[in-house]
């Protein structure tokens, strides 16, 4: 008999975790909503590192969307319950929505 391995994990925070590699310590994670031109939001987890920002999909298998070091955003304005990152290296903006709700750090340290 053989068995068939899954890949695939029920909580998003251990497709964090292996999409990052185990070395990696995470500071803060939040759930977020990106938002896409006309009332279209996804669901997108942002994850910080102490050196990168990346943004993470929501659903099961975890992957990542985007990443940027902190050098390179020009800058962040929090307006609202919004977010708004402006990035130099991809000369893009992205907003994020209404859901931000960071972890604390005593809940994310083992």
């Amino acid at each position: 008999m053989s068995r068939r391995s899954s890949t695939n994990h029920k909580d998003p925070s251990e497709g964090i975790r292996q999409a990052l590699g185990k070395h990696v310590k995470i500071l803060l994670k939040s759930s977020v909503k990106l938002e896409k031109g006309n009332d279209k939001t996804d669901n997108r987890i942002l994850v910080f590192p102490r050196h990168r920002l990346f943004v993470m999909t929501a659903k099961v298998p975890t992957k990542i969307d985007h990443h940027f070091h902190y050098l390179d955003i020009q800058a962040i304005e929090y307006k609202k319950a919004k977010i708004k990152l402006c990035s130099e290296s991809t000369n893009r903006n992205y907003s994020f929505g209404q859901e931000w709700r960071p972890t604390p750090l005593t809940q994310l340290m083992p």
